[in-house]
């Protein structure tokens, strides 16, 4: 008897401490508006783009093969039966031969230009578009990583040209 009080007493007390509001935040409704609506809360959404594409930096075929596999510190070596070997793309990386059809080139290309376009000039195209001002912090970030993505671009291939907005005519060629 005493076992079937403790555990009724238990059970009240959970349902007593339990949550009552069971109305669900939806968040597959997310529209570029309501962000916009709370832009001084909300307004990191609108900045993610940018960092997120920086996870590829460190990917295969990326920024680092050829910062760092062309130099002496790293190699990848090739095995006897032949694993590893991706057609001479490695060999020629570390050894400086390279050619203009390997993957990296085009690859790191296509990744710091997207940086560039896509994610930085498009999140100043959007706040414009919503006619919102930026507070200058938040316009020095997405500028600063934009100068980020163009540094790489830079190093990488020289004279590269600049594009400082997103809205541009079909076949633009800067």
């Amino acid at each position: 008897m005493k076992r079937k009080i403790i555990r009724l007493s238990g059970a009240c007390a959970l349902l007593l401490a339990s949550c009552t509001n069971l109305d669900p935040d939806i968040y597959s409704d997310m529209t570029i508006d309501k962000i916009l609506d709370d832009s001084e809360q909300s307004s990191a959404y609108l900045l993610t783009p940018m960092y997120g594409q920086m996870r590829w930096f460190n990917e295969d075929r990326s920024i680092w093969d050829l910062t760092e596999l062309g130099t002496d510190a790293w190699v990848i070596p090739t095995n006897s039966d032949g694993g590893w070997y991706d057609g001479g793309i490695w060999l020629r990386l570390n050894n400086h031969e390279w050619k203009s059809t390997d993957p990296h080139f085009s690859t790191c290309w296509s990744h710091l230009w997207y940086g560039i376009t896509t994610c930085c000039n498009r999140v100043l195209h959007q706040f414009e578009e919503a006619g919102l001002e930026l507070d200058e912090q938040t316009l020095a970030e997405i500028r600063a990583v934009r100068a980020f993505y163009y540094y790489y671009l830079l190093s990488l291939f020289g004279n590269v040209p600049i594009m400082e907005t997103y809205d541009v005519p079909k076949d633009y060629m800067p």
